[in-house]
């Protein structure tokens, strides 16, 4: 009976442990999308308000290092696309109108597995146009689940062990 009240014990920290994880790596990644996004329109604002578009491309193709970012799009004010990251991104009208529609105003919005993160562009009390980051977080799936299957072997290694050691310990 011992073996089992701590096998259960085992088991609630095992979860709570893992629930705590799972909210740290919800918290980052909103902090993430929110930091990288402000980073990355105080660095597209210039580039918008003198139509140099070389620049803003190459500032959206330096997100291609950060694993989470899926598709990254600069707007004008006029709502055409001003840069994309992946490139061709900006040439599914489809694809950028939904994203639009989902990144209305700014902010961040989760949808399943993914983060949307807007910003308006003003500067000088100027709107020149947005920003949409959208980051992709399936590898924070994975990263959770490997996390999860260890604990469950460490779970099934203390279960083997208690089942050898004979019954000295008394509670």
């Amino acid at each position: 009976m011992a073996r089992l009240s701590v096998l259960i014990a085992l088991g609630v920290a095992v979860l709570t442990i893992f629930m705590t994880e799972v909210a740290n790596e919800i918290r980052r990644a909103d902090e993430d999308g929110r930091v990288l996004s402000a980073i990355v329109a105080d660095s597209a604002i210039p580039p918008l308000r003198f139509d140099d578009a070389p620049a803003p491309a190459s500032l959206l193709a330096a997100l291609r290092h950060h694993e989470r970012v899926a598709t990254a799009l600069l707007f004008r004010q006029d709502g055409s696309v001003f840069a994309a990251y992946p490139p061709q991104a900006g040439d599914d009208a489809h694809y950028v109108a939904w994203l639009k529609t989902r990144a209305e105003g700014s902010g961040a919005r989760w949808s399943g597995l993914t983060l949307l993160v807007s910003k308006r562009l003003v500067s000088d009390g100027e709107e020149l146009g947005s920003l949409v980051l959208e980051f992709e977080l399936r590898s924070i799936v994975g990263r959770l689940m490997l996390w999860l299957g260890f604990a469950l072997l460490g779970l099934a290694a203390a279960l083997v062990v208690s089942r050898e050691q004979p019954e000295t310990l008394e509670f």
